[in-house]
């Protein structure tokens, strides 16, 4: 809350309604999690930041046009920078 982030609760066995983080959710899982072995927490840990960073950086997404978030994020901002709005 001090940061401004909402925290939004659904329903118990709901998945339909929060559809982007289940499907993040199942790729970490077929594409992280599934495909590695773990020596402890702390090796979990350091390639989790490698698979977010390169899910946001590096893989494309279906949903955002075959574009990476970070890619997407960018169109967004210049398109609304050049019509002179800013959305944050």
């Amino acid at each position: 809350k001090r940061q401004g982030i909402l925290h939004e609760r659904i329903p118990v066995r709901s998945p339909e309604r929060n559809p982007n983080i289940e499907r993040f959710f199942r790729t970490l899982k077929e594409e992280y999690i599934m495909l590695n072995e773990f020596a402890g927490y702390g090796s979990f840990i350091k390639g989790l930041d490698k698979f977010i960073m390169e899910y946001n950086t590096i893989r494309p997404h279906q949903s955002l046009g075959y574009m990476t978030p970070s890619k997407f994020y960018e169109e967004i901002l210049r398109n609304n920078v050049s019509r002179g709005v800013l959305v944050v």
